[in-house]
């Protein structure tokens, strides 16, 4: 959204005070420094705004940040985070520091003792921006933590291990974390089991992706489960014999499978029933359409994985485990019987909420992105935030090339290495980007016959993510991707890199709008 010309002068203006107060923040010893926070809290608590302690609670911030983290924000980063303070949308291009600006929003509105939380929308970015920042709030005397075990992911957590989490100045977490824990909360029989205290202030980081893309998708917390079905294994059995064309018709465009005359006759004799629609057949029909969906829509390594006798949803945006999640209406069943896993049980539902009630719950709620330009309309109408562009500290010099067009998938990959193996040669760092996991094994099968030593990051080896991008941007690193390394993965250069030409980034396929601009941005850091 184009601000008005009232609106840029006040974020100018906040910014030559942040800057005005920046000379005597720098004189101060570090004792000095860190008394800023306490007199800060004090001029909260006599009537000061949080408007109005801005400039000296940012200048005192930017500068822990230095001595600290041996970063210093821009001025387009403090810009940045006087839009993220006012409840706005930062859209601030990838690799311009979006986790370096969010410190000062969050230290700022952490003061009032009611806490401040940043959602992210996954725990390996959550775990990364705590561990790096948490020695700055610290060292500010502030406590941080994030909201899930870093140890172990999939431990219980008991509620008071919880309610000292969210009872830190400040909170890294995922959006999902956060949704399920206000779900348990509110279910809690007693208030030992509590562990919430109200919501006050939050920055969504890649918010078009979870205030629009996962807007819909309710999250939900299952009671009791239901009888289990025995149709699961006889439909998929059924299933299995039915012959395209003569016995079923797929649209796939539409994602859309039905029956054909042969296929309901052949059902009607398979399972003894008159009549395939009656209300008396209603149960076999729909467990019918949900195994030829299970076989014909969902597919392994693009839609999901089996892992350890579990079939785990696949997030085709960025190719991640989505651990815990079910696809319901029995669907998740029909695939683990496709696969022949332990069918688990289709429960009822006890408590569901979905992020735009969620973040709703908030006094004040902002966010940042670098691809969210796209979708301020929309923005503007659902959660009435404005989308604030702000400049970028240097002129993007990253060269885009537009999109190939090949008339089959094996030209396309062929063309693909080839370019990559050029590039290898000349020492550049190569990021292979594939739209799901099946792809990305295949990318991998094709370097390795040309004798090209290579990463690869998907869903099947997120544990070593840190590692591999780590090593991403060194001179000859070959990596192959799914869209996981898009979102908030800083791919940082090895020695001798940006005289050659910085980190090469190769789609392998046409993706969204939004998830090019992302994976762009590995190619385009500040």
């Amino acid at each position: 959204m184009i601000l008005d010309a009232f609106e840029r002068h006040q974020i100018k203006r906040q910014l030559r005070k942040v800057n005005k107060w920046a000379p005597k923040m720098r004189k101060m010893s570090d004792e000095e420094l860190k008394s800023q926070t306490k007199i800060l809290q004090k001029q909260l608590a006599d009537g000061k705004t949080v408007d109005q302690i801005l400039p000296r609670a940012f200048a005192a911030m930017r500068e822990a940040d230095l001595r600290v983290l041996k970063m210093f924000p821009y001025d387009a980063q403090v810009m940045g985070a006087i839009v993220l303070n006012q409840g706005y949308i930062a859209e601030m291009k990838t690799g311009e520091g979006k986790t370096l600006t969010a410190t000062l929003a969050l230290y700022l509105n952490a003061l009032s003792g009611k806490g401040a939380i940043l959602v992210t929308p996954n725990a390996y970015l959550a775990q990364r921006d705590e561990e790096q920042l948490a020695p700055v709030y610290e060292w500010m005397g502030l406590t941080v933590s994030t909201g899930f075990p870093k140890d172990d992911p999939e431990r219980k957590v008991q509620p008071e291990e919880k309610r000292k989490w969210y009872n830190s100045d400040i909170l890294y977490t995922t959006a999902s974390n956060l949704a399920f824990d206000y779900l348990f909360n509110n279910l809690a029989a007693n208030k030992d089991g509590q562990y919430l205290r109200p919501y006050h202030y939050v920055i969504i980081d890649e918010v078009d992706d979870v205030l629009l893309d996962q807007a819909t998708s309710p999250f939900v917390v299952a009671s009791a489960p239901m009888l289990q079905s025995n149709l699961y294994r006889l439909c998929d059995d059924f299933v299995r014999t039915l012959v395209p064309k003569r016995d079923f018709t797929v649209r796939r465009r539409d994602k859309a499978i039905w029956l054909t005359y042969n296929g309901v006759q052949r059902a009607e004799q398979y399972f003894r029933i008159r009549n395939l629609y009656d209300d008396e057949s209603r149960e076999v029909y729909r467990h019918i359409a949900l195994a030829m969906r299970a076989h014909y829509f969902m597919k392994n390594g693009h839609d999901y994985l089996v892992e350890k006798g579990k079939v785990v949803l696949l997030d085709e945006t960025d190719g991640r485990l989505k651990n815990g999640v079910k696809v319901n209406t029995g669907l998740h069943q029909a695939v683990e019987q496709k696969e022949h896993v332990k069918v688990t049980d289709n429960q009822k539902t006890a408590a569901s909420i979905t992020f735009p009630s969620l973040f709703g719950l908030f006094d004040k709620i902002s966010g940042m992105s670098g691809t969210v330009k796209g979708d301020e309309d929309e923005f503007i109408n659902v959660y009435n935030m404005k989308v604030v562009q702000i400049p970028t500290h240097k002129p993007v010099i990253r060269k885009d090339y537009p999109a190939k067009i090949y008339l089959t998938t094996s030209e396309k990959l062929m063309q693909a290495l080839n370019d990559a193996i050029t590039l290898h040669k000349a020492g550049r760092p190569i990021l292979l980007v594939a739209g799901s996991v099946e792809n990305s094994e295949i990318i991998s099968e094709l370097l390795l016959d040309r004798g090209i030593p290579h990463n690869v990051l998907n869903a099947f080896n997120i544990a070593r993510e840190a590692a591999i991008v780590k090593d991403a941007g060194q001179p000859g690193a070959v990596t192959v991707a799914t869209n996981m390394a898009g979102r908030g993965t800083d791919i940082k250069l090895g020695p001798g890199v940006k005289e050659k030409g910085g980190l090469a980034v190769i789609g392998t396929e046409m993706l969204p709008e939004r998830v090019k601009l992302q994976l762009a941005g590995r190619a385009g850091r500040q």
